[in-house]
């Protein structure tokens, strides 16, 4: 027996060593008061992973390991964020005057070179804030200088990711002072191929996030039309998906940018996306084997008001013809499609009830969007709205069922371009 045990350490030994080799802890003084719980997210692609927390200790400090590699942001509730890059294991942490890494080249390389970006973002905010002729021009200099010396004060021999880190930081200010159309042609190519050389160490980041958004909004700084600006941002992120979007996933890319533009409020731009790329963005739903007889009227509770506090019964739009909009939480392409429809309807003065069928959890940041769209919108109830997906045989999202005067089903549309084309007509 003891035998057996001893060959089966043997056997166990190097995988548990190997296993371990994986942790990194991060241990030591941090930047928040005794008993602050101190979270800490990480990134893969373009989504942030929650990594857990713990408490700081009575002493000031904190013994935290993971199992991820890459660069991630330390943070409490009310207090500053900090960046943190877990490449070499231990990562030493010496907070209580001002901060150093007396074990970690990584951050202490990171670290040291913090000032020199602060001082970029000072002059930007300084600069795009200024109002004096004189003052803009001589901040423009001085914004020069540093942008021109900050690629030299981050060169380094040693193959450290850091590096990396401050480049992606360096591109994202660059990106923020364009002001001519042959500047920002010149960063993009920049920003392109330097997720694409670096795109390994950038998929555990959130550079891969940050430059995504300036990438796509130096469009603003140069184009002035709507139109014009709009069809600039589909051109870029069809870059994009033809760039790290191959590495990304289509899917995932496209996603990212709707909720970023429906979060900014550019519901015509996320409806745009989701117009161009309805293949990509659609969302598989689960149809019922029995969908409901076509001569059967519909019949369901609409609650409408501020709170959705009234209650109505549907047959009270009888002798008119409804929209009913379909959409998850968990389709951003559906939000996308529902805020542009009120868009467009509100633009063409279309009146026609808009009722909003959600389908599943009604919480979370992209059910807040859509409140913000429609607050005074019509809603079935959230059982009801899955009942009528699928009753309807309702394949994917984004979609929309038009209900005739009897309250029949009259078409169903799965792209929002064709359902505008057929109320366009309508007018």
């Amino acid at each position: 027996m003891r035998q057996k045990t001893i060959l089966l350490l043997f056997i166990l030994l190097p995988f548990t060593s190997l296993h371990s080799q994986d942790l990194i802890s991060v241990v030591g003084s941090v930047p928040f008061p005794p008993g602050t719980k101190v979270y800490f997210d990480g990134y893969e692609g373009l989504r942030t992973i929650e990594l857990g927390s713990i408490r700081v200790d009575d002493s000031g400090q904190i013994d935290y390991f993971t199992s991820y590699h890459g660069y991630i942001n330390m943070y409490a509730e009310g207090k500053s964020t900090w960046p943190l890059i877990l490449e070499y294991d231990p990562v030493c942490l010496e907070w209580n005057e001002g901060f150093s890494f007396p074990c970690d080249p990584e951050n202490e390389f990171f670290y040291s070179r913090i000032n020199a970006l602060e001082s970029l973002d000072s002059l930007i905010k300084a600069y795009s804030e200024a109002t004096d002729s004189l003052e803009t021009l001589t901040l423009k200099e001085k914004l020069q200088q540093s942008l021109d010396k900050f690629p030299d004060e981050i060169m380094s021999e040693k193959p450290l990711n850091a590096v990396i880190f401050l480049e992606g930081e360096f591109l994202i200010r660059r990106a923020a002072v364009v002001e001519t159309g042959e500047d920002m042609a010149f960063i993009k190519l920049q920003i392109l191929d330097f997720i694409n050389n670096n795109y390994d160490v950038l998929y555990h980041s959130d550079l891969t996030i940050r430059l995504g958004r300036a990438y796509v909004g130096m469009n603003e700084h140069i184009i002035q039309d709507r139109g014009v600006l709009n069809q600039a941002v589909l051109f870029d992120i069809s870059e994009w998906l033809n760039g790290p979007g191959l590495s990304l996933g289509e899917k995932e890319l496209i996603d990212f940018f709707l909720t970023d533009f429906l979060r900014d409020g550019k519901t015509d731009m996320a409806a745009l996306l989701a117009e161009t790329y309805p293949d990509i963005v659609k969302c598989e739903q689960y149809a019922g084997a029995t969908p409901r007889p076509s001569q059967i009227p519909y019949t369901f509770n609409v609650f409408g008001g501020p709170d959705l506090n009234k209650m109505y019964s549907l047959d009270r739009f009888y002798g008119i013809s409804k929209i009913l909009a379909l959409y998850s939480t968990e389709c951003p392409a559906s939000i996308a499609a529902v805020a542009g429809l009120y868009d467009f309807m509100g633009e063409k003065q279309i009146r026609l009830p808009v009722i909003l069928v959600p389908n599943g959890d009604q919480e979370g940041e992209l059910a807040e969007l859509l409140r913000k769209e429609a607050p005074f919108g019509l809603q079935s109830g959230l059982k009801t709205g899955s009942s009528l997906i699928m009753g309807a045989g309702i394949t994917q999202l984004p979609a929309f069922i038009i209900l005739d005067e009897r309250n029949l089903l009259k078409e169903v549309y799965y792209g929002l371009g064709d359902l505008k084309s057929v109320l366009a007509g309508d007018e």
